[in-house]
């Protein structure tokens, strides 16, 4: 009699369903894998095409800040290091060329190609851009940057960057009491801190903090913040980048700093202002003490005073060979009045003083420019004024305080007064560079 083994049938049907099973989960652990290796691809040529289209962003606002009217954009400029990247992660090359690229274009919209740029840091008007008209105010920069990434087969991926930038221009007064760019001496007692004259009086204003010293330490010369006996610096100081603390910072014990001492990162950009230029008067000179001269603005080979008044208005002053201020001679700023004062040499005010009668240090700025090699401030008189000279030597003293901020070559501290850093400063009507501020940015 035939007898059927049951038994051996259904063994068979379980490695068969054991063998479908695994066969499923195999093609979907490949098909995962695909998907994971697509998905890596498409994440690869993205991130290569947004890096290219910042490149080109960045590279923009890198022209307009050399030249505010460039407009002539990019077309396809490789992505730097893009094949570096790239391989890194993808044995593949695009056919020519870098496997990303970017486009800035300043051209006027046409149909097909709506990416586009507009300069209108020069503008006094409100000018058309991307997103409609008088979209790009005037003062403003609207760039539209457009990455892309390649592979053996072309474009692979594309992204789109907006940004709007202004220019911000960085003062020449960097936020110091004092800052030279080789060494600095307090030889006597005195007291740095701050206060902020556009918000009212020194009394009113004033805090012990922000009047921070510092050296640049250019020039690789060994350098020296020296704080002689009963110094006190309300806020940091500053050490230049490399400082050995222990050799740089001289410090007498019966001074302290209230604030954290500190080696910079960076050297600070203390470019030597260029003058206006013009047609230069012959030299002034005064002498009698009743005597008080109404100096207009203009250029003048020199100034001499043995005693009366040199009063200054508002506009701007350029002596080509300097200035003297000696005996009972005072220079004064009206209230109301706002003199900046470029000297291409050296200057002398050890007369009674430099006044500025609104007590508003942004309203007398002493700029040594050219040959100036030495500034001497000296006198009886309280001295409200910013003093920015990179290329002299300043020696301020006569037992009156400074209320306004000193930038130099080296510093010597000769009063008992104090040094009173005034804040407004940094708004003060010169600049030393300029830099693009990112205020709107997007994908597009």
């Amino acid at each position: 009699m035939l007898r059927i083994n049951k038994s051996r049938g259904s063994a068979i049907v379980v490695v068969m369903m054991v063998v479908l099973v695994i066969a499923i989960l195999g093609f979907a652990l490949m098909s995962l894998s695909l998907l994971s290796t697509r998905f890596s691809y498409k994440f690869k040529n993205d991130t290569l095409a947004f890096e290219a289209a910042q490149a080109g962003v960045s590279d923009t606002i890198y022209e307009i800040v050399n030249s505010p009217c460039w407009s002539r954009g990019y077309q396809n400029v490789a992505s730097v290091n893009s094949s570096e990247i790239w391989n890194s992660g993808f044995n593949l090359k695009p056919v020519t060329g870098e496997p990303a690229n970017y486009s800035v274009s300043f051209n006027s919209p046409v149909p097909g190609t709506p990416y586009y740029s507009v300069n209108n840091i020069t503008g006094v008007t409100a000018a058309d851009g991307y997103f409609g008209p008088g979209t790009v105010p005037p003062g403003t920069c609207q760039i539209i940057s457009v990455g892309r990434s390649f592979d053996g087969s072309g474009q692979r991926s594309k992204r789109v960057i907006f940004a709007s930038v202004i220019p911000k221009p960085i003062s020449i007064f960097p936020d110091f009491a004092v800052y030279a760019k080789r060494d600095i001496t307090f030889a006597s007692t005195v007291t740095t801190d701050s206060w902020d004259s556009s918000k009212g009086t020194y009394d009113g204003t004033r805090s012990d903090s922000e009047g921070s010293v510092g050296s640049n330490g250019d020039d690789g010369i060994a350098l020296q913040i020296n704080l002689g006996p009963s110094v006190i610096v309300n806020g940091d100081v500053m050490l230049a980048p490399d400082s050995n603390v222990s050799t740089s910072l001289v410090i007498n014990s019966s001074s302290q700093i209230n604030g954290d001492i500190k080696v910079s990162d960076e050297r600070l950009n203390l470019p030597v202002l260029i003058p206006p230029t013009g047609p230069v008067d012959p030299q002034v000179k005064i002498h009698d003490t009743a005597t008080v001269l109404n100096l207009a603005p203009g250029f003048y080979r020199s100034i001499k005073a043995t005693n009366g008044v040199v009063s200054l208005r508002s506009g701007v002053y350029v002596f080509t060979e300097g200035a003297q201020f000696t005996a009972g001679s005072v220079l004064q700023v009206p209230a109301g009045e706002k003199a900046i004062v470029y000297t291409l040499a050296n200057w002398d005010s050890s007369g009674q003083g430099m006044i500025n009668s609104s007590q508003k240090p942004r309203n007398l700025l002493l700029i040594g420019a050219g040959s100036c090699t030495s500034i001497n401030i000296a006198g009886s008189a309280t001295t409200y004024m910013g003093v920015y000279a990179p290329g002299a030597d300043v020696a301020y003293s006569g037992n009156a305080d400074l209320y306004g901020e000193i930038v130099a070559k080296s510093f010597k501290h000769n009063s008992n007064g104090g040094v009173h850093h005034d804040i407004d400063l940094r708004e003060a009507p010169l600049y030393s560079s300029v830099k693009m501020e990112v205020i709107a940015w997007q994908e597009l």
